[in-house]
């Protein structure tokens, strides 16, 4: 194989326990389900686009935000190891789903008056 071609998946959808995914770019075909499953962290569930990269065998996770997704390109080379194998990943979010999965209720400003054991004059 010509080593200036790069080697890319076609774009193809990704299923995980932590959500689906399309893959979009798969530099040197790097990506495995099960090792991108083990080193991921909640704190990406908040990222529309996580970015991998290996170096020393170790893949490294990094989240971005659909704002800010024209940085992908500047991490990788300033961060990643050139010629490293990398992936990038954008989240498909279902219908009414929002970027925290795990949304509590927001508690009422009210506050509960603690009752007093002191004996009333």
């Amino acid at each position: 194989m010509d080593e200036t071609k790069q080697s890319y998946r076609k774009s193809e959808i990704i299923e995980t326990e932590h959500g689906d995914f399309e893959l979009i770019k798969d530099f040197r075909e790097c990506f495995d389900t099960k090792t991108f499953t083990e080193r991921y962290v909640d704190y990406l569930d908040r990222y529309d686009y996580i970015v991998g990269d290996i170096s020393s065998d170790m893949l490294r996770l990094k989240g971005f935000s659909s704002k800010n997704k024209d940085n992908i390109f500047d991490y990788l080379m300033e961060s990643a190891n050139p010629h490293a194998p990398y992936f990038i990943l954008k989240r498909i979010r279902k219908e009414g789903e929002g970027k925290n999965k795990n949304n509590k209720k927001k508690k009422s400003g009210k506050k509960k008056e603690a009752s007093s054991n002191q004996p009333k004059d």
